[in-house]
């Protein structure tokens, strides 16, 4: 017996939800800067946030765990860097990874890890890239040119709650 997979309005309507969300937060997508903990061993692969699913910020304890078990996982298979992103200041700032991986695995994480979007990094320069597309949609600039230096706030405002361990996995 063949079935039809077509999309039940429910799952049409939360496409359509994610789509607004994204084109809401595509600015802020073109203007993050990046806070590394520690320098890149390589020149190709994507930044992917760790939390915030659907660009959907959640209390710190879920963002944990939610991290936690990502990073497990994706320890086994490759070679990452963590690092945040974020607005200039870094007062909203999410944990991501740079992960040392091919275009197609990048895409594959991003939407594992329910992200509307990731940017992908080739030969210093990144560009971002709407996940459920897989457009290369911009090319943003130089790998430098949006680095965050110094030191970073206590509070952050992806997180919903007390915010003052948001070093917890860098550290």
């Amino acid at each position: 017996m063949l079935r039809n997979f077509a999309a039940t309005p429910c799952q049409r309507g939360a496409r359509h939800a994610r789509a607004v969300k994204l084109q809401a937060l595509w600015p802020a997508y073109q203007s993050c800067w990046f806070h590394p903990k520690q320098r890149a061993q390589f020149s190709c692969g994507a930044i992917i946030s760790v939390w915030v699913p659907f660009g959907e910020p959640e209390p710190f304890h879920k963002a944990r765990k939610r991290g936690v078990l990502r990073l497990t996982k994706l320890r086994r298979r490759h070679r990452f860097t963590l690092l945040y992103g974020g607005d200039r200041q870094m007062d909203y700032r999410e944990l991501s990874a740079m992960i040392d991986c091919q275009f197609s695995e990048a895409l594959q994480i991003a939407k594992a890890w329910q992200q509307l979007a990731f940017y992908w990094c080739e030969r210093r320069n990144w560009y971002l890239v709407e996940t459920s597309s897989a457009d290369l949609a911009r090319l943003l600039g130089r790998w430098r040119a949006q680095r965050h230096h110094g030191k970073l706030p206590s509070h952050n405002f992806a997180m919903l709650g007390n915010l003052s361990q948001v070093k917890w996995c860098l550290d």
